[in-house]
């Protein structure tokens, strides 16, 4: 098991044969632009230990937080970059939880009119 980063990237092998992008979890969310923010990876440890991210983007005012699906990767330097985060719920502490939907694009596209208080993810 790897100990840090580094490890990861001093086995021998090349960056290339290995996937540019992870699959992770938000173990620390943010709530503030200065909050550090670590994440989980199955694909690092089988989700052992907590890594933190050298940098993440909000999205407007809204943050990584605890338990989010997360797609992480690996730069050539060395530095864990948070890509992309999917929020568990789209609802923040005090502000009323919005509704997630999971459609096929038929689907969506069969909404006549989407309801703009639902957050709707595109599947297969």
């Amino acid at each position: 098991m790897p100990d840090s980063l580094s490890d990861l990237l001093h086995r021998g092998e090349r960056i290339a044969e290995r996937a540019p992008v992870y699959e992770g979890k938000v173990a620390q969310g943010a709530s503030g632009l200065g909050d550090a923010v670590t994440v989980t990876i199955r694909g690092f440890d089988e989700g052992r230990l907590r890594w933190p991210v050298d940098g993440w983007m909000p999205r407007g005012d809204t943050f990584p937080k605890r338990g989010d699906k997360a797609l992480v990767t690996l730069s050539d330097r060395g530095r864990l970059w948070l890509l992309v985060w999917m929020p568990t719920s789209a609802g923040h502490a005090g502000e009323k939880e919005t509704p997630i939907r999971r459609l096929t694009q038929a689907e969506y596209n069969a909404l006549t009119p989407p309801d703009p208080d639902t957050l709707y993810v595109i599947v297969g």
